[in-house]
């Protein structure tokens, strides 16, 4: 009876293994894993590091790997008794992540580099600043969250010159995505209109856009947490403004519009918004003629937030100072003729403040 069942084990042992070697060459490769958000390593040729490159592309490709990963984490999640994957925890449907510790030289670090920009290249014009809630900071939990108020007295102290737009009040975690840490556009117009009314320039109209749906949309969370969610609908607001505005940047390929729904098929469907990640963007609203010329420096919060503010500013530049240096700004944007400033992160990002490039 032992041998029947070590012989059966066996024999199961090795179907499953050739099964999986033949489904390996069977299917075709992916070139994108929508819900990890990355690109998936390819079949490398005959050259030094073969191997490791192989091992690399095997597990990338891996049958099945995607029903297998969120296996492993139900397990882990409900087997095992873990609070959180990845330090990331569901609640009400939704994704939220777990923030660290208070870093107070972090945050002083991110408030001198804004300083040192301000006093560099706009030392006559009035600054504001935005601390942008993370989607935890608005969960009704009791696990680990960022102490919010002290970062926003640090900044406070540390900025005496700039004035703050406070937005804490209009955002709850319904207007953020399920499966991502980002807010959601269409949401936003009370944000806004609450800047532009800081800045003293005309408030966008909600009648004036319209709404346009896409999906399936796969957040950051999805991917990292490995748990089974519906994916997000990522909804994008058009105008007159957005519809006839033009992007530029150092990394485009000539002049892009303000919405791209074919990215969102990319690594990252949030590129759907000015391209994504990008050091330095120039738009420009030919609608508008009031002399008036943004400068957003941003996190990637500011790519949905920007198209709304195009009916109130004949131009913005935003600037991505992960992406670019503080020192080599004039290098790809004309700063000469800017009329407004507005500093605009998350939370994670001021709590980060040496990912910003002096």
């Amino acid at each position: 009876m032992k041998r029947k069942a070590s012989i059966a084990t066996a024999a199961v042992f090795i179907a499953v293994l050739f099964g999986f070697s033949l489904l390996h060459l069977a299917l075709p490769d992916r070139e994108v894993s929508r819900s990890e958000r990355r690109r998936l390593a390819q079949l490398p040729p005959l050259s030094s590091g073969f191997s490791d490159k192989l091992e690399e592309y095997m597990l990338d490709q891996f049958p099945l790997r995607e029903q297998l990963r969120t296996v492993n984490s139900l397990v882990r999640l409900y087997g095992l008794g873990q609070a959180d994957i990845h330090g990331i925890y569901l609640q009400g449907g939704g994704a939220f992540r777990m923030d660290g510790p208070l870093q107070e030289k972090q945050v002083r670090h991110a408030a001198a580099v804004f300083s040192a920009v301000q006093e560099t290249y706009f030392p006559s014009l009035p600054s504001h600043y935005v601390i942008v809630p993370d989607k935890n900071a608005k969960a009704e939990t009791s696990r680990p969250r960022l102490d919010t108020e002290t970062m926003r007295g640090i900044v406070r102290e540390a900025l005496p010159g700039m004035t703050e737009i406070d937005i804490w009040d209009l955002l709850s975690a319904d207007d953020y995505y399920k499966t991502d840490p980002h807010w959601r556009q269409e949401r936003l117009l009370p944000v806004a209109a609450a800047i532009c009314e800081a800045l003293g320039a005309e408030a966008p109209a909600a009648d004036s856009f319209t709404e346009t749906g896409l999906s399936p949309f796969y957040g950051a969370y999805y991917g990292q947490a490995a748990l089974p969610m519906a994916p997000d609908t990522l909804t994008y607001l058009e105008s007159a403004d957005t519809k006839a505005a033009k992007v530029t940047g150092p990394e485009l390929d000539g002049a892009q519009p303000v919405y791209r729904p074919e990215l969102l098929d990319g690594t990252d469907g949030y590129d759907v918004f000015l391209s994504g990640a990008q050091a330095v963007l120039t738009v420009t609203s030919p609608n508008v003629h009031n002399g008036r010329h943004l400068v957003l420096f941003r996190d990637s919060f500011g790519s949905s937030l920007a198209p709304l503010l195009l009916g109130s500013f004949e131009r913005i530049t935003l600037v991505d100072l992960r992406y670019i240096s503080a020192a080599r700004l004039t290098d790809y944007a004309d700063l000469s003729d800017a009329t407004d400033v507005l500093y605009l992160c998350s939370t994670a990002v001021w709590n980060n403040g040496g990912t910003l490039r002096e």
